[in-house]
């Protein structure tokens, strides 16, 4: 092995943007990727990332002057990266909101009846209010505390709930075992293992939020609109999937779910309110970015999207080969592929989730699965890029079990490491490799079989 050399830590240029899905996807400190690509490939070129875990890196490459090949498994990544780079403007999300709010629901709109559920009164003056959220605690049937702000007399922060706010939900419970039938009717079919995974990530829904988001769900299948429309309408619901489950715990806004267990006290908040303010996440990009869609190639710096894995793309024989290999290595992330597998489907149907359902097939996510599932798409585009040509690798919060598998990943996809950066654990990992001829043919082996016959 060539000696390892060191380069400069890159430093973040200024504070990241929030962004849809923060708390589940990689952390990009902001510049660092356009700093590394200006300093070793100046110019517009192809870059080539083979996972697309971070949309954000996406599109910082793309707004300093590069053309980058990005091929996104994930649904919801890829639709998060479709969406911004469009940055459509607020008032558009707003018309939209709008038209979906006018949608009747019985005998009421559906914006009145999406408030209604969250409807509680001021401790104060007994005014009805909106509550923000209510509070939960696990496995207790009801919630013990809600949040509000009272506009008519200033009354605000948490009180306890009433029986007037536990008439209310049991109203809503009646219908749950409807509401989660059709949830589960709509999750793509698989194993015994798969289809029990399905129903304990949906049980992550309680009652009111599963009510909510599935009358908005038919409410918006029932629109006629256009795909524009239907884009920042997924969008904003999107924002409400991601809300309306119970693995954020109370008190801790900015904690990220690292496994499926529902916390000791849990926040459960209104949906409507949700999508109102997801308006400002989505609407923040000042630009767009030219956006394609596999085989067609942008002809200016732009981005085009493969939907789907990285050797599904290098068996397509394009005549495309990129300068240099960029990627954000993600961790192993049950909670958000998991709940992907869910909202795609619940939104777009069992198709869309077609490549990607079999994460509801494993539920646990070892290291060695998570080398070789690097390497599954690192090794397709090794050989898909120009020969001997730079990859640049961040791997955020670089714990030991995670570096070894993001390396044994890279080695076994004949590439040679060729620097490290290292700031601190909180910080990203910062490394370059080096692509080298094709030594020996790497394949998946039956570990089982080896060691039995060993044994």
């Amino acid at each position: 092995m060539n000696e390892v050399g060191k380069f400069a830590y890159i430093e973040a240029e200024g504070e990241p943007q929030a962004s849809p899905f923060q708390l589940t996807l990689p952390d990009l400190p902001p510049g660092v990727i356009s700093q590394w690509l200006e300093s070793r490939h100046p110019g517009e070129l192809w870059v080539l990332d083979p996972i697309g875990a971070s949309p954000q890196a996406v599109l910082e490459m793309a707004a300093h002057g590069y053309k980058v090949l990005v091929a996104v498994n994930n649904p919801i990544a890829a639709f998060e990266l479709n969406c911004l780079a469009r940055a459509p403007k607020k008032e558009e999300y707003l018309a939209a909101l709008r038209d979906l709010a006018l949608q009747k629901k019985g005998g009421e709109r559906l914006e009145e009846h999406m408030r209604g559920l969250y409807a509680t009164r001021c401790a104060s003056c007994g005014r009805e209010v909106q509550a923000e959220y209510f509070l939960w605690r696990k496995g207790e049937e009801a919630p013990f505390s809600k949040n509000y702000q009272c506009p008519a007399c200033g009354d605000e922060g948490e009180h306890a709930t009433t029986e007037e706010d536990l008439k209310r939900l049991k109203i809503i419970s009646r219908s749950d075992s409807l509401h989660r039938s059709r949830a589960l009717e709509r999750i793509p079919g698989g194993t015994l293992a798969a289809r029990k995974n399905a129903e304990e990530i949906t049980a992550f829904y309680s009652p009111r939020p599963l009510y909510a988001l599935f009358t908005l769900i038919n409410k918006l299948e029932g629109m006629k609109i256009e795909s524009q429309e239907r884009m920042l309408l997924d969008a904003l619901l999107l924002s409400a999937l991601d809300a309306g489950h119970s693995l954020r715990p109370a008190g801790d806004p900015a904690a990220r779910p690292r496994a499926l267990n529902t916390p000791a006290e849990f926040v459960e908040r209104n949906l409507w309110l949700t999508m109102e303010k997801a308006i400002n996440l989505w609407s923040q990009r000042a630009e767009s970015v030219k956006l394609t869609r596999w085989p067609e190639l942008p002809a200016q710096p732009g981005i085009c999207l493969y939907q789907g894995r990285m050797r599904d793309l290098l068996s397509a024989n394009s005549d495309l080969f990129p300068e240099t290999i960029v990627c954000v290595l993600p961790r192993p992330n049950q909670v958000f592929w998991s709940l992907a597998t869910l909202w795609s489907a619940w939104l777009w149907g069992k198709e869309s989730t077609a490549n990607f359902k079999n994460v509801l097939e494993r539920q646990r996510f070892d290291w060695y699965w998570h080398a070789n599932a690097l390497q599954s798409a690192i090794a397709p585009a090794v050989r898909m890029a120009k020969k001997n040509c730079n990859a640049f690798f961040l791997l955020p919060e670089p714990t030991g079990g995670f570096v070894t598998a993001a390396f044994e990943g890279c080695c076994a996809s004949q590439l040679q490491l060729s620097g490290l950066a290292w700031k601190n654990e909180d910080s990203p990992l910062q490394s370059e490799w080096k692509t080298q001829p094709l030594t020996r043919e790497s394949k998946k082996v039956n570990l089982q079989r080896i060691i039995r016959e060993a044994v």
